[in-house]
């Protein structure tokens, strides 16, 4: 029983880092398409970013 705590903190400690660096990828694609969109002054370009129901 033991065994198994310890082998299921070792893989969330593992897969963390990686949902961490696809996370950091997706925040830093949505943030240059909103300054390439903003500084084409397109209004619909940013909106087109927000997904309805989404949170900000």
């Amino acid at each position: 029983m033991r065994m198994s705590y310890v082998l299921c903190f070792l893989l969330a400690a593992f897969s963390a880092p990686a949902a961490a660096t696809d996370l950091k990828q997706e925040v830093e694609k949505i943030g240059s398409a909103v300054a390439e969109n903003f500084n084409k002054q397109d209004g619909a370009g940013i909106a087109a970013l927000y997904a309805a129901g989404g949170a900000l």
